[in-house]
This record gives structure tokens, sequence and C-alpha cells, in this order.
């Protein structure tokens, strides 16, 4: 489940200063997810994260260039920051040229709910397929998916139908939702591929 250099690298990006979470995966024509990567930061602007982003080493410890498909971002990232008078999408497609940098607004795809249904029947369907597969380098989205709960019940109905938002292990949830929902792992958006150096 190494990087397979013949397949463009997706990424799902969720924006945040006290966490920037940014998970890269590929698809099979096996119609597997095969997450091959994570990058975080904490207390770093957008642009700052984007740089650490941009230059990390991948499998073999360094750098080398890449063919990146759909970025899939936080729609959030499409509110202007009073201070730079840019968006995070904007900083995102600055710092990456030849990508695909997307969003949705749909109702559904926002649904945490609605992702997280998704993601399960991607690690285990009703008919025993498994189709997601995560590197164990990928110690935070592991273990976002090991601390995922769901709220307490009260007379046997759930306070919310959603996970819980724990303001760390959440932002790789919403990360990784976000870069399948983009790329079309949920058969919502249709991929597209740019050669971009990954440098």
């Amino acid at each position: 489940m190494e990087i397979d250099h013949n397949l463009p690298i997706h990424v799902g990006m969720d924006f945040g200063f006290r966490t920037f979470a940014a998970v890269l995966f590929q698809l099979t024509s096996a119609g597997e997810v095969h997450v091959i990567d994570e990058y975080g930061a904490s207390e770093a602007e957008t642009w700052r994260a984007l740089e650490g982003l941009a230059g990390m080493p991948h499998g073999n410890g360094k750098p080398f260039p890449l063919t990146i498909g759909t970025i899939g971002c936080d729609p959030a990232g499409d509110a202007r920051n009073l201070q730079t008078g840019r968006t995070d999408v904007q900083l995102v497609r600055a710092a990456f040229p030849a990508a695909r940098v997307t969003f949705s607004t749909d109702k559904r795809h926002r649904d945490p709910e609605w992702g997280a249904a998704r993601l399960r029947d991607l690690l285990l369907s009703a008919s025993g397929n498994i189709r997601l597969f995560v590197h164990p380098r990928c110690r935070r989205i592991i273990r976002m998916f090991e601390s995922m709960v769901y709220p307490k019940h009260n007379e046997g109905r759930p306070e919310i139908a959603q996970p819980v938002k724990d303001g760390l292990n959440d932002h790789w949830f919403d990360a990784m939702r976000y870069g399948f929902i983009n790329a079309g792992v949920f058969g919502s958006v249709g991929a597209q591929t740019a050669r971009v150096p990954w440098l």
C-alpha cells in the first residue's frame, strides 16, 4: 500500500489555525481508496501550513514529483480573511496552481453523519467488502477512527445523530470526507488530474 507513481494523489483538506489537516489518498481501478499519508500543522497560518504540505517527504523520505488530482477543501475556506483579503481556497490554488481545487456546498455533503455513514461503508460494507485502506504511518487518521464516538442516548434516542466533535480528531474526519466527496469516492463529483511538481 505504498504510493503508486502511476496514479494521481488526491488531497482532502480541513483549514484551521489550531489544527490544519490534510489527508492524501489514491483511488485504484478496483474501486479501493488507499490513504497513503497525512499532514498536520498546529498554530499555523494557512499559507505556512501549505508550504509544509508542499515540501513534505513521501514514502522514501524525499520529496518527488507527483500527479495531483483533486484537492477537496472545507467549503468554509471560501470566506475572505479580513487580515489577508484572500480566502483559504485561493491560497491553496496559488500553492498548487495545476491541481483542481474545489469544494462542495451541497447540504448533504456538509452533513457529518452522511459522510460518516459512507466512511463506515468503505471500511466494511453490508456485503462484507473492504474498500478503504489506511497506511500505518497515518497515525492521526487511525486515531480518528478509534476515537470517533456518538453522543449518549437520551430516552433511547441519540441527542444528535452525528459523531461528537472533539476539536482535534474531527479535523481529520472532515479533511477525509471533503477529499473523498470532491474526488468522487462517494459518486458525487468526478475527479480531474493535473501534473504539479511536489517540491
